[in-house]
């Protein structure tokens, strides 16, 4: 049945938590969003270490906003590991089948089970402080998931390990996640890891919900300047519409002297204020004009090598744009340097349009 949480909320001295959210049974489901945004609170709320305010919690149909946590069906793993240091790793794991009252040849099952599970097979009789970070958060896991809960909640679990290790047992997660079926819900900063490994994604900015959406509608079709701006290599310009045909698309005016095309948006009219959308990903830069639309003169202003790409930054009569080419560059691209006049251009069809209110 999966988590609902409707009308949370929480208000602290300085800061106000308000949350609507679904999670699907079997999904894992990742918040996201910079530090203070509100996505360790949710999570905390979710887990009953703080109370709401106001607003319910129904986990698989049954009411637990009222329920003390460790009644709540829950598994949890933290950034910290959190594990007992005076236990070894098969008491650590068995430390929740103990408390249930499981019987002790039912936990030495488990325990060899849920050790086969996260690739630790023989480590039952280690002790904690003899293992490495990543042996830690997988201990963690097996512990968390041993008592097979109703739902798993993950709280940075990967932020203290280095990038290459991160990204090994982010996909082990996200393996026996798949593999258990089990109700997820997952807290990050990290971009790539939440683009990666989830179902849905919860953009959070402010103590609230910015978008709830699958990875790719996100990306490609954010609703809110915020979860454009937020997520990866993105250009927002700010113009007005100034034709508006269903047969061939809409202009939008973005300075005195520059007009973009896009596919034709339902619901706008002419002089509507909006944003246009395109991912740097999808401009083309280069140092001659090329037959097309939306080709636009500037001055490059930018050049930064990311290993995999190289990000452009160019001035188009004030306004900047941002370019984004894979690697290996041509040798025409390799010799674009900072100051020289360029090319950039986005084909309509990439062209996103949105809303510019006020409050954006």
């Amino acid at each position: 049945m999966g988590l609902i949480l409707t009308e949370i909320s929480k208000t602290f001295k300085d800061f106000k938590v308000q949350v609507d959210l679904e999670v699907n049974d079997g999904d894992l489901t990742t918040l996201l969003g910079p530090s203070g945004c509100g996505k360790t609170t949710t999570l905390q709320i979710i887990s009953g270490i703080i109370k709401p305010d106001s607003g319910s919690i129904i986990l698989n149909g049954n009411d637990i906003t009222l329920t003390d946590p460790w009644k709540r069906d829950i598994g949890i793993v933290f950034q910290d590991y959190a594990l007992f240091p005076h236990l070894k790793v098969a008491e650590n794991i068995s430390y929740g089948l103990k408390r249930k009252g499981t019987g002790k040849k039912e936990i030495t099952e488990a325990v060899r089970n849920y050790l086969k599970l996260v690739h630790l097979e023989g480590y039952g009789e280690r002790t904690i402080d003899s293992l490495s970070g990543g042996e830690k958060q997988r201990v963690a896991l097996a512990r968390a998931l041993a008592p097979k809960p109703g739902i798993l909640l993950l709280d940075e679990p990967l932020s203290a390990l280095d990038a290459s290790l991160r990204k090994n047992l982010r996909r082990e997660i996200r393996r026996i996640q798949q593999q258990l079926k089990l109700t997820t819900v997952y807290v990050t900063h990290d971009q790539e890891e939440a683009l990666t490994i989830s179902d849905s994604l919860v953009i959070m900015n402010q103590g609230g919900v910015e978008q709830h959406g699958t990875p790719p509608d996100i990306f490609n079709r954010p609703k809110t300047r915020f979860a454009a701006d937020f997520l990866g290599h993105s250009n927002l310009l700010g113009g007005k519409i100034t034709a508006v045909e269903e047969s061939s698309g809409i202009t939008v005016r973005i300075n005195d002297k520059t007009e973009i095309y896009t596919p034709y948006f339902p619901l706008f009219k002419e002089g509507d204020p909006v944003w246009i959308f395109f991912r740097s990903g999808r401009t083309e830069i280069c140092s001659y004009e090329k037959a097309g639309g939306n080709v636009l003169p500037g001055r490059l202003l930018l050049k930064e090598y990311y290993g995999t790409h190289t990000l452009f930054e160019v001035d188009i009569n004030g306004t900047i744009i941002k370019a984004e080419s894979r690697h290996p560059l041509s040798p025409e691209k390799k010799e674009l340097t900072p100051g020289q006049e360029v090319f950039v251009s986005v084909s309509g069809e990439y062209c996103y349009l949105m809303e510019r209110l006020s409050r954006i």
